[in-house]
């Protein structure tokens, strides 16, 4: 997830050109020709690195901008996977129990924050604090919106689909 990959990079590469993707790899933005290797059976290579290039500047925007934005704690890092979790679909039909108990867990969440930021932080106002981290969520879930809609335009346009499961596994929906 990028909330995931926005709190590895902050704690391992904060002011590089580094992100990491995943658990065990990570991406150097300044270099996105060395994602498509000679190896790499894709179609139309050179088009896809172009493409490639112009994702990553675009894509960099929404990176950038939370990457100088401060810090978050282990706390808040936990928040925000949990609000990612419970940030359902509203274009799928859920069922009213689900609906209820993702309201019940953001509840908590921001409970457990504001004690976590009164008790353990002694701030006295910390509404920019946590304003700032709901925009940083904000800004993560439409990132993660743009991730998988321009992979799944890219993986289309240039074949990748048909050769790679993983990227039919993960962006293929």
């Amino acid at each position: 997830s990028v909330v995931e990959s926005y709190y590895l990079t902050q704690r391992h590469w904060r002011d590089t050109s580094y992100f990491v993707v995943s658990l065990i790899a990570c991406s150097n933005l300044a270099n996105s020709a060395e994602w498509v290797t000679e190896g790499d059976n894709v179609q139309r290579k050179e088009d896809l690195v172009r493409f490639l290039a112009r994702y990553v500047a675009e894509y960099s925007i929404f990176l950038m901008s939370i990457r100088k934005s401060e810090s978050i704690s282990e706390m808040e890092y936990g928040a925000l996977i949990t609000l990612a979790f419970c940030d359902l679909d509203s274009t799928q039909e859920v069922p009213e129990h689900l609906l209820k108990e993702a309201d019940s867990v953001r509840t908590r969440v921001f409970d457990e924050l504001r004690r976590y930021y009164k008790n353990q932080l002694k701030l006295a106002d910390y509404s920019s604090r946590l304003g700032n981290l709901m925009t940083m969520f904000h800004t993560m879930g439409e990132a993660s919106t743009v991730l998988a809609e321009e992979l799944r335009m890219y993986s289309y346009l240039f074949g990748v689909y048909a050769s790679d499961n993983l990227v039919r596994d993960i962006f293929i929906q």
